[in-house]
């Protein structure tokens, strides 16, 4: 007889046991061998409350029948996209993580600040993601840079936020005031006043560095004919500590969508 009739066989020895009806002998069976055969591959199914090996081993309980439900093809197709950013079950065994401890939050890139964050005064830190609205007031929009005031009418120490970068995210910045400076004030200043004096500081020196090869100007000479080429992409922005009688400051060297510079100077 072939196995395929095996089942068949096992099912007429179950309804038996059921009050069905028994076969009054042996007799009554074709084949006893097939019988044992069918008692013998019955018994390789392990019920289905009985924990397999790994779920004894790490002392798991299985999952219930009440709490299995009939997949989909969008559970399946759920499935396998979370298995593939999942490190399995041994990955997080070997970690000591469980899916809870997870995070599907993307690390945050190096030297970003949260949004209206009050960072120490002369930092200048990067923030993405930000609509202008979020950003507040606009208070200038100067060569192909904006700056915007979270609290345009306070007076106290707050965050400021400059866009036209390469990277289009943010500048942000705190002060209590901001004023801009184009490259011609700049030159005047530092060239023909008082300032001249002073000990160049590391925005004056990355202007003389951008200007010397732009312009083919000498260190502290001015630029000369291209001077308003220039200033299309290069701006200054000073910030002050205090709103009023401020004896620090901060200024900050924006050229070509980057920081060129950021450096702090007291009276």
């Amino acid at each position: 007889m072939h196995r395929t009739v095996m089942p068949c066989l096992a099912l007429a020895l179950l309804a038996g046991c059921a009050g069905f009806g028994t076969p009054a002998s042996l007799d009554d069976v074709t084949e006893v061998t097939e019988v044992t055969l069918a008692e013998e591959e019955a018994a390789m199914v392990a019920p289905a409350d009985e924990p397999g090996f790994f779920a004894r081993f790490f002392n798991r309980s299985p999952a219930t029948p009440e709490s299995a439900t009939p997949e989909s093809p969008a559970d399946n197709e759920t499935t396998v996209e979370t298995a593939s950013a999942s490190p399995g079950f041994f990955g997080r065994l070997l970690s000591g993580s469980s899916d809870t401890d997870a995070s599907t939050d993307a690390p945050p890139k190096p030297g970003t600040v949260p949004p209206l964050t009050n960072q120490p005064f002369g930092e200048v830190g990067t923030t993405c993601g930000l609509s202008t609205r979020e950003m507040g007031t606009n208070i200038a929009d100067v060569s192909g840079y904006k700056i915007y005031d979270t609290a345009p009418n306070t007076t106290g120490p707050r965050p400021h936020y400059i866009t036209g970068f390469k990277d289009r995210c943010a500048r942000q910045f705190t002060a209590a005031l901001v004023l801009t400076g184009d490259v011609g004030t700049h030159e005047v200043v530092r060239y023909e006043t008082a300032q001249s004096r002073r000990p160049y500081t590391q925005v004056d020196n990355a202007y003389e560095a951008i200007k010397s090869g732009f312009c083919r100007a000498g260190f502290g000479k001015p630029c000369g004919s291209r001077i308003n080429a220039l200033a299309r992409n290069t701006t200054f922005i000073t910030g002050y500590e205090r709103f009023t009688s401020s004896p620090v400051w901060m200024e900050i060297l924006l050229h070509g969508g980057e920081v060129a510079a950021v450096a702090v100077e007291r009276k």
